[in-house]
């Protein structure tokens, strides 16, 4: 009965022991520093309202002509993307900026009438790859080169 006693008196003296320990504070980190390059930002609102009223406009569109549309819209994604699968480029050029469009502009449409969302969510995989591919050789302490990915492996992913 002494022996039981004197182990649950030891148990609960090393449990607070323990406890004691786990109440010193830890060293003072220094507080994370904030980046002295320039951040995204998109700034871009007339864009999205013009985004918004394409795919207000088209919800209540004629199906078939929408479907026209769409199918109009991911011919000419897939034109542009077939051209950035063979062939280098750099991050500021301009096909770029005209995927980036087609993306969201695409979306918009699709989001209309989601019948082809399976197609384009393939195709935006796509487009993704081939710009990770293209960026395997840009300095990516550029800020063009990270603006770009951002705006199309990203924004793209918001797209769909």
């Amino acid at each position: 009965m002494k022996n039981k006693k004197k182990k649950i008196i030891a148990g609960v003296l090393i449990l607070f022991a323990a406890y004691l320990v786990l109440l010193i504070p830890l060293e003072k980190r220094d507080e994370p520093k904030i980046g002295d390059k320039k951040q995204f930002v998109w700034n871009r609102d007339s864009l999205w309202l013009s985004l918004e009223s394409v795919f207000a406009e088209n919800k209540n569109v004629n199906p078939a002509l929408l479907n026209d549309k769409i199918l109009s819209s991911i011919d000419e994604l897939k034109k542009d993307l077939e051209f950035i699968e063979n062939k280098k480029f750099a991050p500021s050029d301009s096909i770029f900026q005209k995927l980036e469009h087609e993306i969201f502009q695409t979306a918009a449409l699709v989001g209309s009438s989601s019948v082809h969302l399976a197609e384009f969510i393939d195709l935006f995989s796509r487009v993704r790859n081939a710009v990770k591919k293209q960026s395997v050789e840009w300095n990516m302490n550029d800020i063009t080169a990270r603006q770009t990915i951002y705006k199309l492996v990203y924004g793209g992913r918001a797209a769909v």
